[in-house]
């Protein structure tokens, strides 16, 4: 089994204790806040502009703040914010959003585009996954929906 499904189960079982209940899809835009962290020791907070449109196709702004970074040279950095836009794919049947980052505003160069694979609760208040953070797929972000 490769490595980002063997992350995938403790979070698919995190996303069912959080969101038991079943709610129903919304389409159009949503916002969620949440959090990105991998291990060497970076935390990003996220707020997400995330709109999945009928036909699966997904799209989102990232606002990504650098809260913690284990780069002595980014310390000063701490509170900056960047932009990553993403698209892809959300799979009903599955509840798998694949998104993959394709431009960025970040003049302070504070973050890097990525490639996301998280799981949506059937209710679709929360989501977690990981990222391929440069390939190592350690990455992993969380989010609960707050526009509902």
């Amino acid at each position: 089994m490769s490595r980002p499904r063997v992350l995938l189960l403790p979070l698919v079982v995190l996303l069912v204790v959080l969101a038991p209940h079943a709610g129903p899809a919304q389409t159009g835009p949503s916002k969620w806040w949440g959090q990105w962290t991998s291990p060497p020791g970076f935390l990003y907070l996220a707020e997400i502009a995330l709109e999945i449109k009928p036909d699966g196709t997904a799209e989102a702004a990232i606002t990504w703040t650098l809260a913690a970074s284990p780069r002595e040279s980014e310390l000063q950095k701490l509170g900056t914010k960047g932009i990553e836009y993403v698209r892809g794919r959300f799979d009903k049947a599955s509840g798998v959003l694949s998104l993959d980052g394709y431009r960025k505003e970040d003049p302070s160069q504070v973050i890097g585009l990525d490639h996301y694979r998280l799981v949506v609760a059937e209710n679709y208040r929360a989501l977690a996954g990981v990222s391929s953070n440069r390939g190592d797929w350690l990455g992993r972000l969380w989010a609960v929906r707050v526009d509902r």
